[in-house]
């Protein structure tokens, strides 16, 4: 048999990969109008949106959003749809694995490299400008990236050395960096006051573990904190 995609809960966005209806919440399972020849063999979830990577017919690898997409978190056109349908994608580009956050999305290609898109007011894209990644883009990172985690709006990664970056809301400490040694940016909101704020991390920044970096090491976000998972040591077992 072969692979199978099924989802449940809430469709008020498309999120469920189901045409929309009078029925908003399913708890019997569903399955997505999933493009005909495509081979699903990863997936995330977010606020309201979905992401599933697969295999296309032609060989590439694919990324299928559907939900939905006010912050271009999908980085199609329209602000929402229950169709899955093919993201843009840099010809040739081979994806690992994917991820979402509330309103943005990640993927991590076989090169290591990172790639966002979708809501950036506090710097979860890790862009500087803050304004809203409308198709994916290559985060500025030295190295390759082996594990990346999105939370409600900030993003935690570990590369293959063992550093980990993050970049994003930091307000309750969860980009692992003393907010008080951030130096003050300002905050642009639409219809809101500039402020000054230094709970805000717009670029990926290292994070200090205060212990030996080391390789394969795994990160996880909730919605406002991280966790760090390393693998043991050689020395452990001496």
């Amino acid at each position: 048999m072969g692979e199978k995609l099924h989802s449940v809960g809430s469709n008020e966005e498309g999120q469920l990969g189901i045409e929309k209806s009078s029925v908003v919440d399913h708890s019997l399972l569903q399955q997505p109008q999933f493009p005909s020849g495509y081979r699903s063999r990863g997936l995330a979830c977010g606020w309201s949106h979905s992401l599933v990577l697969s295999d296309a017919p032609d060989g590439q690898t694919a990324v299928i959003g559907f939900g939905g997409n006010d912050f271009h978190q999908l980085a199609l056109s329209a602000s929402q749809t229950s169709l899955p349908t093919a993201i843009p994608l840099p010809i040739g580009l081979r994806v690992a694995f994917v991820a979402c956050g509330m309103r943005h999305s990640a993927f991590v290609c076989d090169s290591g490299a990172l790639w966002l898109f979708g809501e950036n007011r506090f710097g979860q894209c890790g862009v500087s400008s803050l304004a809203p990644i409308e198709v994916p883009t290559r985060a500025e990172i030295e190295g390759k990236v082996s594990s990346v985690s999105l939370g409600a709006r900030h993003t935690v990664c570990a590369l293959n050395s063992g550093r980990v970056l993050s970049f994003g809301e930091n307000r309750f400490g969860q980009c692992g960096v003393n907010p008080a040694s951030v130096s003050p940016l300002t905050l642009t909101i639409p219809g809101k006051k500039p402020r000054q704020v230094s709970d805000i991390l717009p670029t990926p920044t290292r994070v200090d573990l205060h212990i030996e970096e080391r390789p394969n090491t795994i990160v996880k976000c909730g919605w406002n904190f991280s966790l760090v998972w390393q693998p043991p040591s050689p020395q452990d077992s001496l």
